[in-house]
């Protein structure tokens, strides 16, 4: 019956679409969690707090679902993007809700065929080590980017988990195949990989321009190019991974108006609306105040084109500091002579210390670079 029940979990899993199916049971996390405390206590988790908080529920799934045993891992897959300025898995529906949404589903269909099966669905919404227990499950296995690897799809899977309270036989685990290769730790532009299967967040582009809350640090505003959200760069540098398209309909379907979305277009988007363009998509996961930060600085490290002037002189005066300060930093950069005034003004009537301090480097900057023709 438990074999029955193994089998039917997995087939019907592959017919929801998914890519890559395992099971392991939730016994074996303790060298992982080890290695979560010492990178968290290391600081390299930079300002995400809440990955702080339920650090012992992370090792142990029974805390906060009573009678957990095993846990059915699913891997859905998606292409690399040619387009660099939205990180490829935020060009498609919302990961979070699509898996979840799956995973129910086959928990569902289990059991109107009899089974008497309680899971509770995890897609980065309960406090699990989801590469972990993939790593586990015989999906892939952990890479020296720290995301989860296979032979036929390299990193470009994202994961959902159903804890279940029946004792499954668990796959083996799978071999790890980086070798030698280091080819994502030299792709990284910040060199946020400390040492191979390191990650510090305080490096990540993806960190300062998904989950960071304020301005950066200047050498991150350089660094960040022309991006609007996120960073593929050491995924794409993986030999391992999948077609530019792939056959059949995947499950997170792209979504055409977020795969080319230059600065301008962000900035344009947000002013008609945040919510009406973004809300239901995993952009919206930096804010409107955030999205907005990552537009005006990936116009600063654009060409000196008037509509992009034009833009940071009007967001020099918006209500969120980060997006001040960054105009301004911008703006330093492309605008023209008469700028310099801007850019002084917005200082002196700056009351945020933090964001004063901020404007004052952009105007020094402003003051000494070698502007256009006044328009």
């Amino acid at each position: 019956m438990i074999g029955d029940l193994r089998e039917l979990l997995r087939t019907t899993a592959l017919e929801a679409g998914f890519a890559r199916v395992g099971f392991c049971a939730l016994d074996a996390l303790s060298e992982h969690a080890a290695r979560w405390r010492t990178w968290i206590d290391a600081g390299l988790h930079a300002s995400m707090r809440y990955l702080e908080r339920h650090g012992a529920l992370r090792e142990r799934p029974e805390q906060w679902f009573p009678g957990a045993r095993s846990a059915l891992v699913v891997g859905a897959v998606y292409a690399p993007s040619t387009s660099t300025s939205v990180a490829a898995y935020a060009q498609r529906e919302d990961y979070h809700r699509v898996l979840a949404t799956r995973l129910d589903g086959v928990l569902d269909a289990v059991r109107a065929r009899g089974h008497a099966l309680t899971g509770v669905v995890a897609v980065d919404t309960k406090p699990v080590l989801e590469r972990a227990l993939a790593e586990r499950a015989g999906l892939g296995w952990i890479g020296k980017n720290t995301m989860l690897l296979d032979e036929e799809h390299g990193p470009w899977l994202m994961l959902g988990v159903l804890v279940l309270d029946a004792a499954l036989e668990p796959d083996a685990p799978a071999k790890h195949r980086c070798g030698t290769c280091i080819r994502c730790l030299d792709a990284c532009p910040t060199a946020a990989f400390v040492a191979p299967y390191v990650l510090d967040a305080r490096r990540c582009l993806s960190y300062w321009s998904i989950e960071h809350r304020g301005a950066w640090p200047d050498a991150m505003r350089v660094a960040f190019g022309t991006r609007v959200f996120g960073c593929d760069d050491c995924l794409t540098a993986c030999p391992f991974g999948p077609p530019r398209t792939i056959q059949g309909e995947p499950i997170l379907a792209l979504v055409p108006e977020l795969q080319e979305l230059p600065a301008l277009e962000v900035l344009r988007r947000c002013e008609q609306g945040f919510g009406r363009h973004f809300k239901h998509h995993a952009i919206a996961r930096a804010g409107k105040a955030g999205l907005l930060r990552n537009a005006v600085t990936a116009l600063g490290n654009g060409p000196d084109a008037p509509a992009a002037r034009d833009a940071l002189r009007y967001y020099l005066d918006h209500t969120a500091a980060e997006v001040r300060a960054h105009s301004a930093w911008s703006l330093a950069r492309i605008g023209e002579a008469h700028d310099t005034a801007r850019i002084e003004a917005a200082a002196a009537r700056e009351a945020d210390p933090d964001t004063k301090a901020d404007l004052q480097r952009s105007l020094a900057v402003a003051r000494t670079r070698r502007f256009g023709a006044d328009s």
